[in-house]
């Protein structure tokens, strides 16, 4: 297949839509397809992108001028406003002077198919579900030719908030490499480890509530608004844009990975990359991770949004090493059987075969 990614902010933003996208590419290109990335040239790439570029040379990338983004955009207004700067300003010449002939254009971020023009099939991948719903989301989905979700509670929230759906939203979860992602057997001298974005609704205020309680040091690995938050707190070490060689050192030091996510998610990649790597999972028992975890068999669950009860399931955790290394063994053994990139990835392409041949 002859496949464009269509995505503004591929190349300088680290995301979980971002670090999907480009494991999902990295897999394609090896299975033989040609991929070109479409996005946006800010001045800068992020670390992940630079490695997949390292990584992976036959990628044809595509990036466009876009001096009216003078930020890394940390709002959903933010995302969308550089989204439809990106498409009038740069994506629209581009379609426009194209000559190359593509199976599909592929899209991560649902703004950026509103440029896409209606001679391409397109894909939408929803990444998670948003709290508010507006007539934007309905007129990015309306035209697509077929739309995939990560996880069924992301299905779900699109399908009863967007009545004009007229296509069918299929699921397929994430997967994780586990060429790189492994459990390396190191000492874990890391009590809890938190990685991901530092938005509110990823139970990072309740984390580090949660901690201070029992007295226990917190690793955060990650980057956005609440940075300021994590530096009051004496008993956080913060981390920021890690390589993933080192990435994977930390989650294999790490006893617990505690990722207490309110909504919005799918299926946590950061949650899949932990379990491979060894670490007892804690996580929110709502959106897309219950499909995933399963309370008291390869995780413990607790209520969103409530720090009493994450402390409750760190302390019982961190003080019973059989329970602990028995709910990461089975956490580790599932996400490496059933969430590994390269069948998730056959997954995929047989959809977008599907769709290229409607």
């Amino acid at each position: 297949m002859n496949i464009l990614i269509h995505y503004y902010r591929l190349g300088h933003y680290i995301g979980g839509a971002e670090v999907v996208a480009l494991n999902q590419c990295s897999e394609i290109l090896r299975q033989g397809h040609n991929v070109t990335i479409l996005t946006a040239d800010t001045g800068h790439h992020s670390k992940i992108f630079d490695e997949f570029l390292e990584n992976n040379p036959k990628i044809k990338l595509v990036e466009l001028p876009l001096e009216q983004i003078h930020k890394t955009g940390d709002t959903w207004i933010d995302i969308d406003l550089e989204s439809l700067q990106f498409g009038r300003y740069a994506a629209e010449h581009f379609y426009k002077d194209n000559t190359e002939q593509y199976d599909l254009v592929v899209i991560h971020n649902k703004t950026d198919a509103l440029f896409v023009p209606s001679r391409y099939k397109t894909v939408i991948h929803l990444h998670g579900t948003p709290t508010k719903f507006d007539h934007l989301m309905e007129l990015a989905l309306y035209n697509a030719s077929g739309l995939l979700a990560v996880s069924e509670s992301v299905k779900d929230g699109w399908q009863q908030n967007v009545k004009s759906i007229r296509k069918e939203i299929s699921v397929i979860h994430n997967g994780i490499d586990t060429s790189i992602f492994r459990n390396t057997n190191q000492n874990r001298d890391i009590d809890v480890l938190f990685v991901g974005r530092l938005y509110p609704h990823k139970g990072i205020i309740e984390l580090l509530q949660a901690t201070k309680q029992l007295n226990l040091k917190l690793v955060v690995v990650g980057a956005g608004p609440l940075e300021e938050e994590l530096a009051k707190h004496n008993h956080v070490t913060h981390l920021k844009n890690l390589e993933t060689e080192k990435l994977v050192e930390i989650y294999n030091r790490a006893k617990i990975f505690a990722c207490p996510s309110s909504a919005k998610e799918g299926v946590l990649t950061t949650m899949l990359e932990a379990a491979i790597c060894g670490c007892a999972i804690i996580t929110a028992d709502c959106a897309g991770m219950v499909d995933f975890a399963k309370h008291m068999d390869n995780t413990i669950l607790v209520p969103p949004s409530d720090p009493s009860s994450l402390a409750q399931a760190i302390s019982l955790l961190i003080n019973n090493d059989e329970l602990r290394n028995k709910l990461a063994k089975k956490a580790q053994n599932d996400a490496t059987s059933q969430w590994n990139i390269e069948n998730q990835t056959n997954k995929l392409l047989a959809f977008y075969k599907e769709i290229s041949c409607k």
